[in-house]
């Protein structure tokens, strides 16, 4: 058979290989998408007909490579790990690690029927590998697509036929240009086997410098199985000018070159953390590639959902709430459950009704009561804490209430600090409504027939977004993604399979999440997110805009290794016939570090206006560069935003007159001025736009609770016990230890509650009513031995109270600024302030 491989070391001048030109119009495959998709943009002339790989290949596996076929798979192996795991020979940590890891199980069954082998080549050294194995076994006699695509992928004939119906055409290829491969999977290797068995000449095409066997290690391993090297042509096409991916090559062949002074330098920049990089984002348009994509996208999503061009289900509202629906049975207890994360999306979607109410309306008031319902996740516990919660309110709660004015009810009654106790009793039982209609729907989907067909399954669910449809509020992109799923549905499941409907609770919530999604043969482009995969970085030099390598730090680049079939060891994995494919998942291990450098080569030494950057600062972590970064020798440009000085935080101005504003404020009680002393923008959000603050965090909480314990040892008559016993009865949800530990704490520091009074429009409240607002009475700083609570205590204590606030007030120009502190972590609106300091980043600001 022929086989042949162009090298060449400059990808922006594929024109001038001249070996290339015999292959003008026959079939190329890229290996990437960036690869794809560059070479589509600067050499489509060259090489007209382009695939893509993934699609490509998928597109001849047929149903083996669909949604709907992973699916049923996904759903079969539930059934038979829970049968096979009652084996006494595998314990339940076992069986809780194979349904924990079941996308991983069914991967490994799928990529070994692909490699050729067979449950029986097996020699399970092992319990995880002899419960692989008989599930495996299982998997092969209950599905036969098992056997269907491991011949497909044996027999020549039959894949000549798909590959015909794939190109839509009578003719055999004469020759085939595998672009980019620079690593070749079992699977790849399986296809390209086939297209050679049909006498299909292997035309390998990829990127390669000579003068830096380190970095393309991994192209000379996996390519060379195919040519031998001494058999490769070369091209060269670069220049003599040095460039920054010649200092970075260079360095792993024990001398670093200079680049040219001409070479394009990349800008090095060092994040401080998330939110510098989340501005920089949003001001710089850019191609994004990291290592640390998942991360990052999943922050970036937060703040910029419009970034994500997503085609599956879930990036709707409708999908968020069907799949949390299907996440509520609760395969190990049996039962219905609903986590605070899957209320929260249920809630949100705009999909929950309750006569004629909207559950997205009461999303606020369900953050306010969500710390009493803490541990809560059947319907059942949810009513009775309600009862419990109702029976508070009507009793020691509305017992300290005797004013309507907003004012005096914040100073009588401590409950209503509690976020929980604030709440309406009415809007508590539509809480519960519509956690009840929840449940309903739940058990319409996972109650019934034992049994029940995919599709049978399906329609339950289209009758419960017939129900809910409000098509009207619905965008166009809406309104046809529903279309488009319903006619999924009808093209993906017509078999009579049936299965247990609990068992198909997980698989649904993944289909409709996208994580079965196939790429066809038509759809020759990825979802688009802000931030590619650092697999593509490939092709980034053709696409022709800035490239911007993100999350380069220490742990992220270099590679360390890849992963291998779980959960096999790699003494079975040797074991296997399969020779060659074994060799090719050891050697994609092997050569991790390769190929990280051989995807940076490839943007330094081709792209231009390159950007190179990592966050010092992720998951409470601090993290220094990439010794890639390092290398190139270039001083890294700081970006923070973390800890601005105060003439750098913007802040918000009331509009309107300001006589008039000033005039309002006089009426406001030496609480508000307090407030305003410690933070404007604190008073903003405690007082002018809500009644008065409440505390919604457990953290919290649990200042509240030992105040509320303060004032009952200093103000009342009852023992200290008793005291303690008749609040502890108030937080059913915390447990004895915690209550008890707060009270001690509370004991302890019992002097700090002020049991002396000040007035508000002639009624006198006690002192102690700052501990509720503030958390806190005092606080030092240990840095710099200051009571940062002395202000507040000084304006809480003023005779001219009025005239102090609307003196403050004036003095601000009405200009509500943040003045963060390490009080920040006391108040209640930190989530909402973008200003505020958190606690986490108290040891990073100290060295800053």
């Amino acid at each position: 058979m022929s086989r042949k491989l162009f090298a060449y070391n400059d990808i922006t001048k594929l024109t001038e290989i001249e070996e290339l030109l015999e292959y003008k119009k026959e079939l190329q495959i890229c290996a990437t998408v960036s690869l794809y998709e560059g070479v589509l943009k600067q050499y489509k002339e060259l090489i007209p007909q382009t695939k893509n790989a993934g699609p490509f290949i998928n597109s001849l596996l047929g149903n083996w490579a669909k949604s709907a076929t992973k699916l049923a798979q996904f759903t079969r192996l539930t059934s038979i790990v829970r049968e096979e795991g009652a084996d006494p020979l595998f314990a339940g940590k076992l069986i809780y690690a194979f349904r924990h890891n079941q996308q991983n199980v069914l991967l490994s069954m799928r990529l070994l029927t692909e490699m050729g082998v067979v449950p029986d080549d097996l020699s399970p050294k092992t319990l995880e590998e002899e419960l692989f194995q008989r599930c495996w076994r299982r998997m092969e006699a209950e599905d036969r697509s098992f056997a269907e695509i491991r011949t497909f992928l044996q027999s020549p004939e039959q894949f000549l036929r798909q590959l015909k119906k794939v190109l839509d055409t009578d003719e055999i290829p004469r020759s085939v240009v595998l672009h980019g491969f620079y690593f070749i999977t079992p699977l790849q290797h399986r296809i390209i086997s086939m297209l050679e068995a049909n006498g299909i000449e292997l035309v390998f095409l990829n990127l390669y410098d000579q003068r830096y066997p380190s970095t393309f290690a991994a192209v000379e391993a996996f390519l060379g199985a195919w040519v031998k090297k001494d058999k490769w042509t070369y091209s060269t096409l670069r220049d003599q000018e040095l460039n920054f991916g010649d200092r970075f090559s260079s360095s792993y062949e024990g001398a670093q070159i200079t680049p040219d002074l001409s070479a394009w330098e990349p800008e090095i920049l060092r994040f401080t953390d998330f939110s510098g990089f989340l501005t920089y984002y949003k001001e710089h348009e850019a191609s994004y590639i990291s290592p640390r994509d998942s991360y990052l996208n999943e922050r970036l999503k937060d703040y910029v959902p419009e970034a994500f061009e997503e085609r599956h289900f879930l990036s709707y509202p409708i999908g968020q709430y069907l799949f949390h629906l299907h996440l509520m049975w609760n395969e190990r207890k049996g039962r219905l459950e609903i986590t605070e994360k899957g209320l929260f999306e249920c809630f949100t979607s705009g999909w929950l009704f309750h006569e004629g109410k909207n559950a997205k309306h009461y999303v606020d008031q369900l953050q306010a009561v969500m710390p009493f319902f803490s541990g809560c996740s059947t319907l059942a516990e949810w009513r009775k804490t309600a009862k419990y919660l109702q029976a508070i309110k009507e009793g020691p709660v509305e017992s300290f209430t005797h004013s309507d004015n907003r004012f005096h009810r914040m100073a009588e009654n401590p409950m209503l600090r509690f976020s929980y106790f604030n709440v309406s009793t009415s809007d508590v039982k539509d809480i519960i409504f519509f956690i009840e209609k929840l449940f309903v729907q739940a058990e319409l989907l996972f109650q019934g027939e034992q049994k029940v067909t995919i599709r049978e399954h399906l329609s339950k669910i289209e009758s419960l977004m017939d129900e809910g449809l409000d098509t009207e509020s619905f965008t166009g992109s809406e309104k046809k993604l529903l279309e488009e799923l319903r006619e999924r549905l009808r093209e993906d499941f017509s078999s009579n399979e049936s299965f247990y409907v609990e068992d198909l609770s997980y698989a649904i919530a993944l289909y409709l999440g996208g994580r079965f999604l196939e790429e066809d043969d038509s759809t020759q482009k990825t979802e688009m997110r802000p931030v590619q995969k650092f697999d593509e970085a490939d092709g980034a030099a053709l696409l022709g805009s800035y490239v911007h390598l993100c999350g380069i730090d220490e742990e992220s680049l270099p590679y360390n290794s890849a992963s291998l079939p779980w959960p096999l060891t790699r003494e079975t994995l040797k074991e296997l016939p399969c020779t060659r494919e074994v060799t090719l998942l050891f050697q994609r291990e092997q050569y991790a570090p390769n190929i990280a450098r051989y995807l940076y080569f490839s943007v330094l030494a081709f792209a231009e206006n390159i950007k190179i950057s990592w966050v010092q600062n992720m998951s409470n972590k601090v993290y220094e560069e990439s010794v890639y970064i390092s290398l190139l020798g270039q001083t890294p440009t700081r970006i923070e935003t973390l800890f601005q000085t105060d003439s750098e935080m913007p802040f918000n101005i009331i509009e309107g007159n300001k006589e008039e504003a000033l005039t309002a404020l006089a009426e406001y009680p030496s609480d508000a001025a307090a407030e305003f002393t410690l933070c404007p923008a604190r008073f903003t959000y405690s007082f002018l736009t809500q009644p008065y603050a409440t505390f919604s965090s457990d953290f919290h909480h649990q200042f509240l609770f030992g105040a509320l314990l303060q004032a009952g040892y200093r103000l009342s008559d009852s023992p200290d016990e008793e005291v303690t016993a008749q609040i502890s009865e108030l937080f059913p949800f915390w447990s004895k230890v915690r209550k008890q530990t707060i009270a001690e704490n509370a004991m302890k520091y019992i002097s700090l509650f002020d049991i002396y009074y000040s007035t508000i429009d002639g009624k006198d409240y006690v002192l102690g009513r700052e501990t509720f607002q503030f958390l806190r009475s005092h606080y030092t700083d240990g840095e710099r031995n200051l009571n940062l609570m002395s202000p507040v205590r000084e304006a809480f204590r003023r005779k001219r109270v009025k005239e102090t606030l609307v003196e403050l007030a004036a003095k601000e120009g009405i200009q509500m600024r943040a003045t963060p502190s390490k009080l920040c972590r006391l108040c209640p609106h930190l989530s909402s302030c973008k200003n505020g300091y958190y606690a986490v980043d108290d040891k990073l600001r100290a060295i800053l």
